[in-house]
């Protein structure tokens, strides 16, 4: 497994959040990363970040950790796309992807 992507608010970042930035900087793999408060446009960022879900979720619905309170995509959890050894991405935010970053 290899983490491909890593999508960030490290504005309203969680403790969690944090958690996560912190495995993936250990990570030895370059890794592809948006962070929405870094952006010259949240909107735009958020966007790309948005894709890349789709992306890694395909068909599936959106992890409801995702979504704040009011349906607004949220990534303060942090939020990373992992590429199987069989190419398969899946996509894993905040607890669940601290679980899958210290496992793998």
């Amino acid at each position: 497994m290899r983490v491909v992507e890593f999508l960030f608010d490290s504005a309203a970042a969680t403790e969690t959040g944090r958690q996560v930035a912190r495995l993936v900087e250990d990570r030895p793999e370059t890794v592809e990363t948006t962070d929405i408060a870094g952006a010259e446009s949240r909107a735009d960022a958020r966007r790309e970040a948005m894709l890349s879900v789709g992306s890694a979720t395909r068909i599936g619905g959106k992890p409801d950790a995702l979504f704040d309170d009011d349906g607004d995509p949220d990534f303060s959890a942090g939020a990373v796309v992992i590429e199987k050894e069989t190419g398969r991405r899946d996509l894993y935010v905040g607890a669940e992807a601290v679980d899958v970053l210290t496992e793998g």
